[in-house]
């Protein structure tokens, strides 16, 4: 014992009772902070997911659920997650608003016929937090040794609902209870949250509900945050005490219902806009026609007139392309591009020998075949 714990003690029922008092307990020199060796944080999801506290938030009904038990399916089976190397691990998912039938039916989408992962154990009920539910995971995990990841979905879910006080301390020692465990049985615990309605132009991480006490006792933070309740792509911002501050561009694949990265979030702005232009060319009923006629042969060709690609229009939408003849001409000029890059449909247009314009429709299976430019204009 140095002299500086003979001075502290002095004044403790140490010799008594042989607790130390907390800051006695945890004392380090600097020096001999520098000589001590830690292992290096673990990273459950390479750049994404650390060991300890970490929350994600988003708005309601954004895909954070399709996510997070994506993310379960991932680090159970030790598989990359959206394109990040994980480590394997048993994983309890706490799905706090779902239903088993629900869930069935998630997991049916995300595996596509592939094997169920056996370390991945799901709960629809659980206690709150003033109902000892740290007790209940400290004896799941007494039994399995190799949980590395527990997921909250929601947050609100395991909250007092009867404590009424909105506070930054009360937000903060909630989480603390939290953190406290995670940190104690080396497991990393990602609590699904809420965003506020009202977004923040400065700082995204001021977006998650409730007071700065949230943010400032998890470890990792991530937003995910959209320009448009229906747009598939998003901005998915991170940070963290272990973790290196990154946003991504992702986008949700509504086929394979999971999230993909599609890069920096310089690219989140331009997968957004092209989005907007997508959806303008489907909604265009004169690609409806094109696309329509096209694909109703085996061969995947139509070609035709101004006058009958006018006509099949108004019978396939129900409305009239154009006005005028040299109206729809000038919108098949512009659509060109389009049909290629959307629906793989390259247009060549030629003079007849009654000096009359026809137009060749064809739909290849890969871009390419019939020339980058989308078709031949004669």
């Amino acid at each position: 014992m140095d002299a500086l714990e003979e001075y502290l003690f002095e004044d403790t029922d140490y010799y008594e009772t042989g607790m130390l008092p907390l800051m006695i307990d945890s004392y380090i020199s600097a020096s001999d902070l520098l000589k001590a060796e830690f292992c290096p944080v673990n990273e459950l999801v390479e750049g994404l997911l650390t060991q300890g506290l970490s929350i994600i938030a988003a708005p309601p009904k954004t895909g954070k659920s399709w996510l997070c038990l994506d993310l379960c399916m991932a680090i159970a089976k030790g598989l990359p997650f959206m394109g990040k190397k994980t480590q394997e691990g048993r994983v309890l998912y706490l799905a706090l608003e779902d239903t088993e039938r629900r869930l069935q039916s998630r997991l049916n989408k995300l595996l596509q016929g592939e094997e169920a992962p056996e370390k991945l154990w799901l709960f629809t009920r659980a206690e709150g937090l003033q109902d000892n539910l740290l007790g209940m995971l400290h004896k799941f995990l007494t039994i399995c040794k190799d949980v590395k990841l527990i997921v909250i979905d929601t947050l609100q879910k395991i909250r007092d609902s009867r404590n009424t006080n909105l506070s930054y301390s009360n937000d903060y020692n909630e989480l603390s209870e939290l953190k406290a465990f995670a940190d104690g049985h080396d497991v990393a615990i990602l609590l699904v949250h809420h965003t506020r309605k009202m977004p923040d132009s400065d700082d995204v991480f001021n977006t998650i509900s409730g007071t700065n006490g949230i943010m400032g006792c998890a470890d990792t933070a991530i937003v995910l945050s959209k320009s448009g309740r229906f747009e598939n792509t998003a901005k998915m911002s991170i940070t963290g005490r272990d973790i290196e501050g990154a946003e991504y561009a992702v986008e949700f694949d509504k086929n394979k219902c999971r999230w993909k990265m599609l890069g920096e979030s310089e690219e989140y702005n331009g997968a957004v806009e092209d989005n907007k232009l997508r959806r303008k060319y489907l909604n265009n009923p004169i690609v409806t026609t094109i696309c329509y006629l096209v694909e109703q042969k085996g061969n995947y060709e139509w070609n035709g007139s101004i006058d009958e690609i006018i006509e099949r229009g108004l019978e396939i939408t129900g409305k009239t392309l154009a006005i005028s003849n040299k109206g729809l001409a000038c919108e098949l000029d512009k659509l060109r591009a389009d049909l290629w890059k959307y629906s793989n449909i390259s247009t060549i247009k030629s003079r007849n020998t009654n000096n009359t314009t026809q137009y060749y429709f064809t739909k290849t299976g890969e871009k390419g075949e019939t020339g980058a430019t989308g078709g031949i204009y004669n």
